[in-house]
């Protein structure tokens, strides 16, 4: 297997205690449809009054909104997870709202990926499931399946993508790599597209990243989904591009990136 350049992938990282540790990688949004559900209108028991303890720093390109995310809440002595914890807070570090969403014993930073799918639901995966959360009712939707890193909502058939870790053998070795699926809102399978079409063994990382002892292979850890276009956007770590896939075909459209099919322009 060649080795190749790499580019990492950014990981929010902050430590909030001696015994809360924050370790997640799920994407943040910014949606203005979002501010009338999180107004002083909201009922009172969703709101709290207390600020998580972290440094804020702005800078001139600063605008008001909210942040969404699960932190882990690890026993630093046992390693073990007591639980895990979603939160909304405004830009200051306010809590503005907060439910427990899980209590696994190991960390699981790959499940806890969470987005708004519309101003009032967000979308969570956990670690055995991923589910539906109203933050107004607080009522709860298990969606019956399971993925990693990343879930995307398809608005136009009320479907969801994710991301799901493929095993194969290469002279004997074994190769995992990721295949985006989407199901319905009953947990089927309507529809799926695997990387393995168009990643080569030979485009894996040059640090030889591995998922416990298997070639970890693509390590994909995001899905955007465009509605207008009927296309998705995908993005591997360990092959450090990012690939065009047609949604009626399963096709890729183009790459880019390290293993792009057309040159980037160099700003430097």
């Amino acid at each position: 297997m060649s080795k190749k350049k790499f580019c990492g992938i950014l990981i929010l990282l902050i430590t909030i205690s001696s015994s809360f540790v924050v370790f997640q990688t799920s994407i943040l949004r910014t949606d203005t449809r979002l501010v009338p559900a999180l107004s002083p209108s909201l009922p009172f028991d969703m709101k709290f009054d207390s600020t998580l303890p972290v440094n804020i720093t702005t800078s001139s390109n600063y605008f008001d909104g909210y942040n969404l995310f699960v932190l882990e809440n690890i026993n630093m002595a046992t390693q073990q997870v007591v639980e895990q914890v979603l939160y909304i807070t405004d830009m200051k570090g306010t809590i503005i709202y907060q439910k427990k969403v899980g209590s696994t014993t190991l960390p699981d930073v790959e499940s806890y990926s969470v987005e708004f799918i519309n101003s009032k639901t967000v979308i969570c995966g956990l670690a055995n499931s991923v589910i539906l959360l109203n933050i107004e009712t607080n009522e709860v939707v298990d969606l019956g399946f399971k993925g990693h890193h990343d879930y995307e909502l398809n608005p136009i058939n009320n479907t969801y993508f994710t991301l799901i870790i493929y095993q194969t053998w290469v002279d004997e070795e074994p190769v995992v790599f990721d295949i985006v699926r989407e199901h319905d809102f009953d947990g089927n399978i309507v529809w799926e597209s695997s990387t393995w079409n168009y990643v080569n063994l030979d485009h894996w990382c040059p640090f030889e990243d591995k998922f416990d002892v298997r070639v970890d292979l693509t390590h994909t850890n995001t899905i955007i989904f465009d509605d207008k276009e009927d296309v998705l956007y995908i993005n591997c770590r360990n092959t450090n591009t990012f690939y065009k896939i047609d949604h009626k075909t399963g096709d890729l459209l183009w790459s880019q990136g390290q293993f792009g099919n057309f040159t980037l322009r160099d700003i430097h």
